[in-house]
């Protein structure tokens, strides 16, 4: 278990993820193995809600379906962060709302010859969080199953 993260801390992570323009996202393969994907940033509140866009038929979607766990990590030149938590992968029109604005609507958007979005979001659920500000290092478990009442499962 680790420490509760400070508001300082949280405040100097959520600027560097601010100023990402892409991040890198790991899921877990059939094997067993990381598998990670440099990843454009679409809306991200702060380090514990994150999301993503790719493929409905992305491999990694297909290894989230089977396990939901992730990871997320970002940079910048003296700072380095990796969250780990889960992910859910859901329909975008869920998040239309809160990202409007924040995304080019008319590439995540598109529909195929069906009329069904190529998409899908990928929500971030933060669980723990590794830090390295400043030269110091930081590690976090959260609690956030319970504070945001997400639910660890496998999602189809």
């Amino acid at each position: 278990m680790g420490n509760i993260i400070t508001k300082e801390i949280e405040k100097v992570v959520n600027q560097i993820l601010d100023k990402c323009e892409s991040i890198q996202l790991a899921s877990i393969t059939e094997e067993g193995f990381p598998r990670i994907c440099e990843m454009e940033k679409v809306f991200a509140k702060n380090i514990y809600e994150i999301i993503l866009m790719t493929t409905k038929n992305s491999k990694k979607i297909e290894h989230y379906i089977k396990n939901n766990k992730a990871g997320i990590g970002f940079s910048d030149e003296n700072n380095s962060i990796s969250l780990m938590g889960y992910v859910k992968v859901m329909e975008i029109e869920i998040f239309k709302k809160q990202i409007k604005n924040t995304i080019d609507m008319e590439r995540w958007y598109k529909k195929d010859e069906n009329d069904k979005y190529i998409y899908c979001a990928i929500y971030f659920n933060l669980e723990e969080a590794d830090f390295f500000i400043e030269g110091k290092k930081w590690n976090y478990s959260i609690n956030s199953m319970d504070k945001n009442n997400f639910e660890k499962e496998k999602f189809k």
